[in-house]
């Protein structure tokens, strides 16, 4: 496990402290964010069990926010060697990451009523957790996780195209 600044006064450079907030602070609201709306796609799916279920996702974000200190640079080889960012200054077991992968991609399963948007959720978050492990061997680094969310973007963007249930709600 990597040392990691846990209070401010205790980061050796005073010009990390923006560093320290944001990762401390705001990575994990963005994080529960992610989840909150996860948990709001619209079906009736366990419906009356949502706002227990982002309480549960809120204390796991309350845990990053424990456990960050300050994203730290780190040396990464796909498809060069270069530098990345890993968040929080952490690097969690990969089979911790992997409970997390898992429960997410249960959640799409049991929440999302369309079989496309499942798939096509389960698809792009499992090419991007498995290409950063065959790639990097760790799932650790937060820049890369990023990728996440840019893939997911497309995704969304191209909807309309390849999602047949809203093509027939056009023709009618």
């Amino acid at each position: 496990m990597v040392e990691t600044f846990k209070t401010p006064d205790q980061l050796a450079d005073p010009e990390q402290y923006t560093n320290y907030v944001v990762t401390k602070y705001v990575l994990p609201l963005v994080v529960f964010t992610q989840y909150w709306q996860q948990l709001s796609y619209p079906s009736k799916v366990l419906e009356q069990y949502r706002t227990k279920l982002k309480l549960v996702f809120l204390l796991a974000s309350l845990g990053m926010h424990y456990q960050f200190g300050c994203t730290d640079v780190v040396t990464a080889t796909f498809p060069t060697t270069h530098d990345t960012l890993r968040w929080g200054g952490v690097e969690n077991e990969t089979s911790h990451v992997l409970v997390v992968v898992a429960i997410t991609t249960i959640f799409y399963w049991l929440l999302m009523d369309s079989w496309r948007v499942k798939v096509a959720h389960t698809v792009t978050f499992w090419s991007v957790v498995g290409g950063l492990w065959l790639t990097e061997g760790t799932l650790a680094l937060g820049s890369k996780w990023c990728t996440y969310c840019l893939i997911f973007s497309v995704v969304y963007l191209t909807d309309p195209w390849w999602n047949s249930e809203i093509l027939q709600e056009k023709r009618d």
